[in-house]
């Protein structure tokens, strides 16, 4: 059996770029919620509508993610014959992007002029559990006048969003890699039987 080992195969740059394509992402989901809202009024109007309403900015931020994994995994893969390479790897490439993100929306806790604009469905959630059922918008959103209560409960919502938001990348990241990993085993499968071919004349 060959001596394989982990690689380190995702640089700073690539991570650096992520942060930045998904804020972009996140921004052109917003845009997708405020058109997909004025074109379906009937359906803002009801609470339900709302919320299926509230999942659209996630779907361009994952399409447009998912166009940037494709275009970097293939520097990333690394033939190993372990089994958490992929994991290893989308994690370093994913985290500090998602952390900046979130990080940035705790100074206005995902304000719908601030940092909601790419921390939507978060803030989303946050409002609609929270902030409205307990009759808080003024002093969270007009006053911005936060309390420890305000943080820990939207620091919630936030991490139930990144959790979904995170598994979704890494299921398509995990389809990629398991797509080059298998067509690699198919050239070296080709190259073996090549070689024996090779060998025997």
């Amino acid at each position: 059996m060959k001596d394989k080992k982990f690689i380190k195969s995702v640089d700073g740059i690539t991570i650096l770029i992520y942060g930045i394509v998904a804020l972009f992402a996140n921004y052109v989901g917003f845009l997708a919620y405020i058109i997909a809202v004025g074109a379906s009024r009937g359906i803002a109007k009801s609470m339900l509508g709302m919320w299926i309403l509230a999942i659209i900015p996630m779907i361009p931020a994952i399409l447009l993610s998912s166009i940037y994994i494709r275009r970097c995994i293939d520097e990333q893969y690394v033939y190993s014959e372990g089994k958490v390479s992929w994991l290893r790897n989308f994690l370093i490439f994913i985290l500090p992007g998602e952390l900046f993100r979130f990080l940035i929306s705790l100074t206005d806790l995902g304000h719908s002029s601030g940092t909601g604009y790419v921390n939507f469905t978060p803030s989303f959630i946050f409002e609609n559990l929270y902030i409205y059922p307990s009759g808080q918008n003024t002093r969270i959103r007009m006053d911005q006048q936060y309390t420890f209560t305000d943080y820990a409960v939207y620091i919630l919502c936030y991490l139930i969003y990144l959790l979904i938001y995170v598994l979704i990348l890494m299921a398509i990241y995990r389809f990629f890699w398991h797509r080059i990993d298998s067509e690699n085993k198919k050239l070296k499968q080709y190259a073996d039987i090549d070689k024996h071919h090779r060998n025997q004349f």
